[in-house]
C-alpha cells in the first residue's frame, strides 16, 4: 500500500467559510491603503519635485502592474489566509516567509494605528473644525483647532481614544463590521471624487478668491496668492526628465498597499477571479485618483503657484495657513478605515502570519502547519 505523502497543513481543511466577493476585496484593499491620505499625499508631496503628472504616472504603474499580478497570482495559486507567508514558507523558506509577514503584522500594523491616531486629527479633525469655523463665521471652533493643533499630547491623546472606541467594532460581529464596511470606503471615494470634481469644475479665478478670503479670516492675511507668486521659492521644470522620475517614490507610497487583498485569500470567493480584479482594479482607481488630483490642482491654482505654495509650507514652514485645510477636511471618515485593523488583530490572528510560528507548542491535529514546515524551528 503506497504510504500517502504528509502535506504542508495538518488539517487540510480550516473550517473558514469564504463570506467575501469581489467588491468586498476590492473595499478591503481601498481601505487599507487610505484613500483620502494617500491622495493628500500626492497632491501635496508631488509639487515638492515637479514633473509632468501623466508622464510621472507611467513608470510606477506599470512596476505596480507586474507586482499586482504576481501577488494576484500568489492568492490564486494559495488561496488561503496570509497566501504570500504560506506561498514563500513553501517554495523558499518558513523562515523567510515568518520574518517577511511577521514583520507586517508585529511592527506595519501597530504603526499605522499611530500614524492614523494622529492623522485623523490633523487631516481631520482639526481642518474639519477650521472649515466649520470658517464657514459659519464661529472663531471659537477655529481657536478649539489650533489649540489642538498646537498640543501633540492632546493630538495623540484624541487619536489613541478614537483607537480604543474603534477596537471595539468587531466585537458585534462579521455583519456590523460589513455595514461600516460598506459605508466608510463609498464615502472615501465619494470624498476623493468629489474632490477632483471640485478642482475640475471651479474655475481659477473663484479658487484664488476664495482662498485669499480663507487666509484672511485664518491668518489676517492679505492677497495670499500675490504673496506666494511673487516670492523667490523655486519652481521644478514641468517636463524635466529627473522631476518626472522623481514622482515614482510619490506614487509608490499609495501604490505600495494594492496588494492588501493577499491577506485575506482564504475569505475570498472565487479568488482566481477575485484576486486580480481586486488588486488590479484598486491600481486602476487609485492611479486615476492620484493623478486628476494632483494635475487638476495644478489646473486650478496654477503650476508655480501651486509649487512654491507646498515649498513655503512643508520646506521652509514659512505659510500662514495650513496647506492640508483646502484638500482634506471631509477625511475625517478615515476614521472608519481603522475597523480593517481590528478585525484582523481580532478575529484572524490564528490563522495569520504569526499564527504558525505558535503551531509547534500545539497538540499535534490543532495547529495549522506541518511541524517540518513551521517556520519557528528556523526562527533563531
Amino acid at each position: 500500500m503506497e504510504k500517502s505523502k504528509k502535506g504542508v497543513f495538518l488539517r487540510e481543511s480550516s473550517g473558514l467559510v469564504r463570506e467575501f466577493g469581489i467588491l468586498d476585496a476590492l473595499w478591503f484593499n481601498i481601505a487599507l491603503l487610505g484613500l483620502l491620505f494617500s491622495t493628500y499625499y500626492v497632491a501635496s508631496t508631488g509639487p515638492l519635485v515637479g514633473g509632468n503628472p501623466l508622464l510621472g504616472l507611467i513608470l510606477p504603474i506599470l512596476g505596480f502592474f507586474l507586482v499586482g499580478i504576481v501577488f494576484s497570482y500568489v492568492g490564486s495559486k494559495v488561496p488561503r489566509v496570509a497566501a504570500d507567508y504560506v506561498y514563500v514558507s513553501r517554495n523558499l523558506h518558513p523562515a523567510l516567509g515568518f520574518v517577511g509577514n511577521a514583520g507586517y503584522f508585529l511592527a506595519t500594523v501597530p504603526l499605522f494605528m499611530g500614524i492614523t491616531g494622529i492623522t485623523l486629527q490633523t487631516f481631520g479633525l482639526i481642518p474639519l473644525l477650521t472649515i466649520l469655523g470658517y464657514y459659519t463665521h464661529n472663531l471659537s471652533l477655529i481657536a478649539i483647532g489650533s489649540q489642538i493643533d498646537s498640543n501633540p499630547y492632546l493630538i495623540m491623546a484624541i487619536g489613541a481614544t478614537e483607537i480604543v472606541i474603534m477596537s471595539l467594532i468587531p466585537i458585534f460581529g462579521n455583519k456590523v463590521y460589513r455595514v461600516f464596511q460598506w459605508l466608510a470606503i463609498p464615502l472615501a471615494l465619494i470624498a476623493a471624487i468629489g474632490m477632483i470634481i471640485v478642482e475640475a469644475v471651479v474655475p481659477h479665478s473663484l479658487a484664488i478668491s476664495r482662498l485669499n478670503e480663507f487666509a484672511l479670516t485664518y491668518a489676517n492675511v492679505t492677497n495670499l496668492y500675490a504673496n506666494v507668486t511673487s516670492s523667490n521659492a523655486p519652481v521644478p521644470a514641468y517636463y524635466n526628465i529627473y522631476n518626472i522620475i522623481s514622482l515614482n517614490p510619490v506614487y509608490v507610497v499609495g501604490f505600495s498597499y494594492i496588494i492588501n487583498t493577499v491577506y485575506i485569500a482564504g475569505e475570498v470567493r472565487n479568488p482566481k477571479r477575485s484576486m486580480p480584479i481586486s488588486i488590479l482594479g484598486t491600481l486602476v482607481i487609485t492611479g486615476f485618483i492620484f493623478t486628476a488630483a494632483l494635475a487638476l490642482e495644478y489646473n486650478q491654482f496654477g503650476y508655480d503657484f501651486t509649487t512654491k505654495m507646498m515649498y513655503l509650507s512643508i520646506v521652509q514652514g514659512t505659510l500662514p495657513i495650513p496647506t492640508v485645510y483646502p484638500y482634506t477636511f471631509i477625511s475625517l471618515i478615515l476614521s472608519s478605515i481603522m475597523i480593517k485593523y481590528r478585525d484582523l488583530a481580532l478575529n484572524h490572528l490564528p490563522n495569520l502570519i504569526v499564527g504558525g510560528s505558535w503551531d509547534s507548542f500545539e497538540p499535534n491535529g490543532t495547529g495549522l502547519t506541518s511541524p517540518q514546515f513551521s517556520p519557528s524551528s528556523f526562527w533563531a
